[in-house]
């Protein structure tokens, strides 16, 4: 399958095919290849954390953290909204504020995962297609190493389709990353052909 260059296209470009193609292959599978049993969904996110408890500051107009109760806040020093689970727990230390200039697109990588109907809905594939930004930063390339690997060990198929060529990052692409961490040797890359799908 012939592969577009995508390092020479905006970002942007490739954003909008990425979530095409996710949409198209999603269709595809359910509607041509896989079994009865199973199905395909587009899911950003499998597993991540959602916090159920933020820790804040209390402020109180004039910038003091001292001085009378703040009105909503307990003895504890909990808030809580009445229509929401969820509380905001309140520590007095400074807040830090620092700017970041975030990429225009999503850095997370987008996945469809095969669910088995005979298995609860259990998911039992992750196809993954890597954004550029899973390359450009150590934190996220870690991330995405980490959550591919808990893949496997739960015994989920994984398909990494990478269209980014390699970075100082990754500079074999993720599926040396992967073998490094199983304890297994990689095949190399050809200098000739940068992109990968490996499964």
């Amino acid at each position: 399958m012939a592969i577009h260059d995508w390092s020479r296209v905006p970002a942007g470009v490739f954003h909008d095919f990425h979530l095409t193609w996710i949409g198209r292959m999603r269709d595809h599978l359910n509607d041509h290849l896989l079994p009865d049993r199973y199905y395909a969904l587009a899911e950003p996110a499998i597993g991540e954390a959602i916090p159920d408890v933020i820790t804040l500051e209390a402020r109180i107009e004039g910038g003091d953290v001292g001085g009378p109760p703040v009105e909503g806040v307990g003895a504890s020093g909990a808030v809580r909204d009445e229509s929401t689970e969820g509380a905001i727990a309140l520590a007095p230390a400074p807040v830090i504020v620092q700017e970041i200039f975030a990429e225009p697109y999503p850095r997370l990588a987008r996945r469809i995962a095969i669910h088995d109907t005979w298995e609860g809905d259990a998911i039992v594939s992750v196809l993954e297609l890597v954004s550029r930004g899973n390359k450009t930063a150590r934190a996220k390339a870690d991330q995405l190493v980490g959550k591919s690997l808990g893949h496997l060990e739960k015994r989920i198929h994984l398909l990494l389709v990478d269209l980014h060529p390699p970075t100082s990052i990754v500079p074999m692409g993720f599926h040396a990353s992967l073998c490094d961490e199983l304890g297994q040797p990689a095949t190399p890359l050809p200098p000739d052909r940068q992109l990968s799908a490996a499964a």
